[in-house]
């Protein structure tokens, strides 16, 4: 059998949710079956790119700017003509993005794919535009879409046209993770605790892009009041624009000695075996992959209010309001502690909900085949 030709395209390829999503889902693809390239308007450095090339996924970037639409649209027209791709497959934060659906069916590419991995747009002095162009972007280009995606009802309800929504067009596809790997594990807590000089404290960490919509800027002020509670210590783990802005806020607020910016990892896994409480007051996800991994590991969770409720699996996860306090974010976090020891009673929760990457992989699998061979 040919090999079926996969467009994966994203606006930005960084160390994200996006990125740590397509290399779970691609290490548990039958590779055999296809040829997946990446394009993306920007390429950036990713902790997920070497893996995905040494699985034989390609990459090609378009202009180097997410901003740059026209010189984007027409070199993405220029690889999807000269590939001659069965599939493309849109990996969305807003709706302007399904323009390139219009391009594709321009094409004659059959299969047409956009799978919306967010729920809202941040703020900035722009943000009316925005809403205005994804809002229209979603009512004008999703006709030239043959398949709806959304990791949440969240970001089906913010992506796509109320009609899709009603008429239940769109599929649910679980941020699936490996459930195996993601298994407690007493020597990881004693071995990252050790290497970041953590024993004797409690250890709140935050997993995710430096960015706005992660509000670490927000839990810094949390772990300002936290440590006037007990001895503890914040671990960030991720890259992004936001970085030297909070380190500069940890400074100011005298708690940076305290904090430690990790990072980019790509053994999360074992990092998280190592904290006491994962703190994440995110503005909006689509649906937070490491809430999943997390629970996973029976890592108790103190997480936003306005997370889909499909992260809400299994026990020890508990959400507060972003309207309350600092103060009490931090002893939301402290009454979550940890007694005993950690358990694997989630794990079949999470995966009777399809949060199992085989169970991802077989959907996704399923759908770049539809139309193409007799199941």
């Amino acid at each position: 059998m040919k090999k079926i030709k996969v467009c994966c395209f994203i606006e930005k390829w960084v160390s994200g949710g996006i990125e740590s999503f397509s290399n779970n889902v691609f290490h548990n693809l039958d590779i055999s079956l296809f040829q997946i390239d990446i394009i993306a308007s920007e390429m950036c450095g990713s902790i997920f790119t070497e893996p995905l090339q040494k699985l034989g996924v390609s990459f090609y970037e378009l202009s180097g700017s997410r901003w740059k639409l026209m010189s984007n649209y027409r070199l993405l027209k220029k690889l999807l003509k000269n590939n001659d791709y069965d599939v493309i497959y849109i990996n969305a934060y807003h709706a302007v993005s399904m323009i390139y659906a219009k391009l594709a069916h321009s094409l004659n590419i059959p299969q047409i794919i956009v799978h919306s991995h967010c729920s809202a747009i941040k703020k900035s002095c722009t943000r009316f535009l925005k809403v205005w162009a994804h809002k229209l972007s979603s009512r004008v280009f999703s006709k030239y879409v043959t398949d709806f995606l959304a990791c949440s009802g969240l970001a089906a309800e913010f992506m796509f046209p109320k009609k899709v929504i009603a008429n239940g067009r769109y599929v649910f596809i679980p941020n699936g993770i490996e459930t195996d790997k993601f298994t407690f594990n007493e020597e990881h807590r004693n071995n990252v605790r050790q290497e970041l000089n953590l024993q004797d404290t409690f250890v709140i960490g935050c997993v995710g892009r430096l960015c706005e919509e992660k509000n670490q800027l927000f839990l810094l002020d949390v772990f300002a009041q936290a440590v006037k509670i007990k001895d503890c210590r914040l671990v960030l783990v991720g890259k992004g624009e936001l970085e030297e802005v909070l380190r500069k806020k940890a400074e100011a607020l005298g708690i940076s000695d305290k904090v430690i910016f990790y990072g980019a990892s790509n053994e999360v896994n074992r990092l998280i075996c190592g904290f006491d409480c994962l703190a994440m007051p995110s503005l909006f996800e689509g649906l937070m992959i490491v809430a999943i991994e997390a629970q996973c590991i029976g890592l108790p969770i103190v997480c936003s209010d306005r997370l889909a409720k499909e992260t809400f699996v299994g026990e020890g996860i508990k959400a507060v309001a972003l309207e309350k306090s600092a103060k009490e974010w931090a002893q939301a976090i402290f009454s979550c502690e940890k007694t005993g020891t950690y358990s694997d009673s989630n794990k079949s929760a999470l995966i009777k909900a399809g949060f199992d990457i085989k169970n991802t992989a077989a959907t996704i699998r399923n759908i770049f085949l539809k139309g193409f061979i007799d199941e």
